[in-house]
């Protein structure tokens, strides 16, 4: 028999000190633990990137076997990210960073102690479980702060995985110019004990909670869902697109959803609230995500092999990983810079406007090397002209996501809403890596994309950011409201 899937009402959090009286947050201090402790997790994503070509080496394994590297990371986020969500939910948000932050520092070490493949894959699984972090920190804010501070916050926090995501390639490659590559995970480790501190000592425990049993069968059916998508998504063009094992996961993916969506409709306190995801905010809001994720890619891929290859391909322009990382970070700073921007404008004209601009800026940062790739400079503009429209996407879309659903469920449909994108960016590596694979040339004994294919991931990627402006118009005017804490 069917059951409601209503969730049980949010309750008051008790928290406090020992007289009962709960602790003012700092809201501005609180505003920058949470944004560190999210660029924390974001370098997770992008510091193994020089490291890649060095790990059949280090870890005595093949090149096919070494990309689990960086799979288990995107797999283990995408699981971890709605569940982590949910449980805040209903036990506390502070609770569960703290937790995420511990199984950050915990994978750092394990990578920096590993010698051969599994340590380190787990390493990586264990770094990617923390990737929650920042849709919690989204929904702390919405919870703690004013409306006009929520919307600077809010801006700020989500404009950290990209930020993170800028600076983790020259970070770690400046790292291991001038040290080991034990030191960069050393390091990451040592930043999330820190962060972890900083979360204890000034973010308070979570104001509202909404009791309820876990889903851990959902939670399981999902994690099924999602790796066997991921894997058929990133694992395609090696194990063959029509091979038995692609084949079965595909089928897997398809039963195992069907059967997943009509169990949570049955579920009282279900892991995702399906209805509350159906209504037509979401809907667009999670689909912007979701081609957002995917407009987000290229830069960090197409762009440093144009900067990385040699003169000689005819395109190339034979600068070092370093320089190369340097110049796309300079898109993590525009973000930081723009992101307080963006949150005024989205309080002036709304998130559905700033969507919009999000779209229009990353399409015109994948037009611009299609004309102009001559010189780094020419990268380095449209780094930053994409991560400003970064700013303003990830800004709006936690705003939207806020404004369909009540605060105590904050947390689930955030940390939904960050799987969408990270699900853009798994499918877009997969949809780009194909395209630049479709035409090569040779240099200095070497195989390099060709310029042509490199001019047609832009265009697809473009594309998809011009998904992101059709779904800014269809999200409803009432979604375009800034959520939360107004009148407090």
């Amino acid at each position: 028999m069917s059951t409601s899937s209503a969730r049980p009402r949010a309750r008051r959090a008790s928290g406090g000190t020992a007289s009962g009286v709960r602790r003012a947050p700092a809201p501005w201090a609180m505003i920058t633990v949470l944004c560190a402790a999210g660029i924390c997790v974001a370098l997770v994503q992008a510091m193994i990137f020089p490291l890649v070509p060095s790990l059949p080496g280090m870890l005595d394994t093949s090149a096919a076997d070494a990309t689990w590297v960086v799979s288990a990371t995107l797999m283990a986020a995408a699981v971890a990210t709605p569940v982590s969500g949910r449980l805040g939910d209903m036990v506390g948000k502070r609770r569960v960073v703290l937790a995420n932050l511990g199984f950050l520092v915990l994978g750092s070490l394990l990578c920096a102690a590993s010698s051969s493949l599994l340590p380190m894959v787990a390493g990586r699984a264990l770094q990617g479980l923390a990737m929650g972090t920042i849709p919690l920190g989204i929904s702390i804010m919405r919870e703690e702060l004013t409306a006009r501070q929520m919307a600077t916050g809010i801006a700020v926090m989500s404009a950290t995985m990209g930020i993170g995501g800028s600076i983790g390639m020259p970070l770690s490659a400046l790292v291991l110019a001038v040290a080991s590559w034990q030191m960069m995970f050393l390091l990451v480790g040592a930043l999330g004990a820190v962060c972890a501190l900083a979360v204890l000592l000034v973010v308070p425990p979570s104001r509202v909670t909404t009791p309820g049993r876990f889903d851990l069968v959902g939670a399981l059916g999902l994690a099924v869902v999602l790796v066997s998508l991921l894997l058929v998504v990133t694992r395609g063009s090696e194990w063959g697109w029509g091979s038995a094992r692609i084949v079965g996961l595909a089928v897997t993916v398809v039963v195992v959803l069907g059967w997943w969506v009509r169990f949570e409709l049955r579920t009282r306190d279900a892991l995702v609230d399906l209805r509350v995801s159906a209504r037509p905010t979401m809907v667009w809001a999670n689909l912007a995500a979701l081609a957002l994720g995917f407009a987000m890619y290229p830069q960090g891929l197409a762009f440093p092999q144009m900067l990385n290859a040699p003169t000689s391909t005819g395109y190339g322009l034979g600068v070092d990983m370093v320089v190369a990382g340097l110049v796309i970070g300079t898109g993590g700073l525009t973000m930081l810079l723009m992101a307080p921007l963006a949150a005024r404008f989205i309080v002036v004209r709304g998130a559905r406007a700033s969507l919009a601009v999000a779209g229009c800026l990353a399409a015109l940062s994948y037009a611009l090397p299609l004309v102009w790739h001559d010189e780094p400079w020419h990268f380095a503009l449209a780094s930053i002209v994409m991560c400003g429209g970064l700013a303003f996407g990830m800004g709006a879309l936690p705003q939207l996501v806020m404004s369909a659903v009540p605060v105590g469920e904050s947390g689930a449909a955030n940390g939904v809403n960050a799987l969408m994108r990270s699900l853009g960016l798994a499918v877009s590596g997969a949809v780009v890596s194909i395209v630049l694979a479709t035409s090569t040339v040779e240099a200095g004994g070497a195989t390099y994309p060709s310029l042509s294919s490199l001019q047609l991931s832009y265009g697809v990627t473009l594309l998809a950011a011009l998904l992101v402006v059709v779904c800014a118009w269809r999200v409803p005017r009432a979604g375009a409201v800034v959520a939360g804490a107004a009148g407090r």
